[in-house]
């Protein structure tokens, strides 16, 4: 099976598509040659909807290209006939498209998400498309698809996202040559982890004490309209998925098997996705304890998870 399951779309399609040149460099690598475990939360106007929490995975493509000087990035198709770039570029093809006209998997025929979402084309056949789909986002989890999909739907949905695609051309003979080895593993896990403790668990802090106040400072309508998206926001684009790609980076390109670690990364996982509950639930009890409620467990869980990390940091040696 080509498709290897992550917990995004973006840096899932990217480790797929680089390890079939080279295995070892995976979603969990990328994620940490890019340094993406660093959080940002940024508020950009006096509205809520200006608040956004992020690991910026979503700009992998063009970070990959600036950290390595290479001109392999996502770009606008000029063909505008996909068949045509599929033969002109061959495949595996990655393409983004608008997930709200996606039709292949149940989960995209009963929830109409609206957001630009990356596959792999595998191979065409007639009318048909045979793509791998590494992320389709449900609660506590995600589905995994690899197989066909309808020429024209596929069509309809790159083209409602204005025809991006990643263009490789310098990354095949870059990623195949990529010496990754222990030493380098290690460097680049010690990078991250200094960026985990010292910038991204102070962040989540900041982020749950602003949360407390939320009530107080902006129109509860408002409120209820963004906090879907900040539940979105913690659970793919990034926070949630950062230590998901820290266990796959620990066993998988570390060799560590130390399973009150593992065991304390799958409870964070799962503690996470109960905080996403709770904003949600915030907003629906409209009260400042609901929201402070939210302001202790992030508080509590960032206070355990730099007690642990911190921990596993020295570990590593």
């Amino acid at each position: 099976m080509y498709t290897k399951q992550s917990r995004n779309c973006v840096i899932g399609s990217m480790g797929n598509y680089f390890s079939f040149f080279n295995p070892l460099f995976d979603s969990s690598f990328c994620f940490f040659i890019l340094k993406k475990i660093n959080l940002t939360y940024t508020k950009y106007g006096s509205k809520i909807s200006d608040i956004h929490l992020s690991h910026r995975i979503d700009e992998c493509y063009f970070d990959f290209a600036k950290k390595f000087g290479l001109k392999s990035t996502c770009v606008k198709s000029k063909e505008h006939s996909l068949t045509k770039l599929i033969e002109k570029k061959g495949m595996p093809l990655i393409i983004e498209l608008n997930s709200k006209m996606l039709s292949y998997h149940s989960l995209y025929k009963i929830n109409k998400w609206n957001f630009s979402h990356f596959i792999t084309i595998l191979g065409i056949q007639r009318n048909k498309l045979l793509i791998s789909d590494c992320y389709i986002p449900k609660i506590n989890g995600s589905e995994v698809y690899e197989g066909f999909a309808d020429l024209k739907n596929i069509k309809k949905a790159w083209r409602k996202n204005y025809y991006w695609y990643y263009d490789s051309l310098d990354a095949v003979d870059f990623v195949k040559n990529f010496v990754i080895d222990d030493l380098l593993c290690k460097r680049i896990f010690h990078e991250n982890m200094k960026l985990l403790l010292e910038s991204t668990i102070p962040c989540q802090k900041v982020f749950a004490e602003d949360f407390a106040q939320y009530i107080k400072n902006y129109e509860l309508k408002d409120i209820k309209e963004h906090l879907n998206n900040l539940g979105v926001q913690i659970q793919t684009l990034g926070l949630i998925s950062s230590r998901v790609y820290l266990k796959e980076f620990l066993i998988d390109h570390l060799n560590y098997r130390n399973n009150d670690i593992l065991n304390f990364i799958e409870s964070d996982i799962n503690e996470w996705h109960k905080i996403c509950f709770a904003i949600y639930k915030s907003a629906v009890v409209n009260s400042l304890s609901s929201f402070d409620a939210v302001r202790r467990m992030i508080i509590n869980q960032s206070e355990k998870e730099f007690s642990v990390y911190l921990k596993l940091n020295k570990e590593i040696g």
